[in-house]
């Protein structure tokens, strides 16, 4: 019986060594079988990954083709903004500074103008022409304390009639009364002057319209009289300048 468990015993470890190893040489043969796929797998997925590569680099062109052409209207759009807030800005610069020291610069060339043409009576027409100017302004900013209109820009009630537009009309219509030839850019510098108020939305069209008329309307009232009007004790009569001199020139000559 001893000698029956010994031998059994011995056919069992037997049959599972057996069985192990067995087991063993299929899972080594499952394992080859499974790993040999896996490098052949490289060369089945590479054309692939090439002809998508090839694809991608067909496809990019168009892309980019498709991109610039639906961005085109967008960049021309951008563009012109561009050029157009340009414009505006060298537009707004330019009413800026003939709103400022042009209009100083305006006024003070046609106190200085009788002295640089050589006027016979400089003094007395650059009085006169100051005294347009002053006269004009005092009504002018009487005018704003009665209507009280308000600025397009702010709050501020003076904006009926226009400051700017009265001096720069006043002026004008005095330089162009002494030099008639100069009259086209006189006005039209304080057209411009006019404007640039308008531009930069410190008064509608109506202020520097009757600004123009009350500058104008004063300056012509200043040329009616001998002496002037708030100047006119520092003011002589005016005897005509050149034309008298010549015509009494030409009297004495006969």
């Amino acid at each position: 019986m001893k000698h029956f468990h010994i031998l059994a015993a011995t056919s069992a470890l037997l049959l599972t060594t057996n069985f192990a190893c067995a087991q063993n040489a299929q899972l080594q043969n499952a394992q080859s079988q499974s790993v040999q796929p896996q490098s052949v797998q490289p060369q089945s997925v590479q054309p692939q990954s090439v002809q998508s590569q090839s694809d991608i680099s067909t496809f990019l062109p168009t892309l980019s083709l498709a991109n610039s052409v639906a961005l085109q209207p967008f960049s021309l759009h951008v563009a012109a903004s561009r050029q157009s807030a340009t414009k505006d800005s060298a537009t707004e610069k330019a009413a800026k500074f003939a709103s400022g020291k042009g209009t100083l610069l305006f006024l003070a060339g046609s106190l200085a103008m009788p002295f640089l043409s050589g006027d016979d009576h400089a003094t007395n027409h650059s009085l006169r022409t100051a005294d347009a100017i002053l006269t004009s302004t005092i009504l002018t900013e009487g005018l704003k304390r009665v209507f009280r209109q308000k600025r397009p820009d702010s709050e501020e009630r003076t904006s009926f009639p226009s400051g700017h537009a009265t001096a720069a009309f006043a002026a004008a219509t005095m330089a162009s009364h002494f030099r008639p030839r100069q009259a086209p850019f006189w006005y039209l510098g304080a057209t411009l002057i006019a404007a640039s108020r308008v531009k930069l939305r410190r008064h509608y069209v109506r202020d520097v319209v009757a600004g123009a008329a009350i500058g104008y309307g004063v300056a012509r009232l200043e040329l009616s009289q001998p002496r002037g009007l708030l100047l006119s004790p520092f003011i002589k009569r005016d005897q005509g300048g050149r034309g008298n001199r010549v015509g009494f020139s030409i009297g004495g000559n006969f």
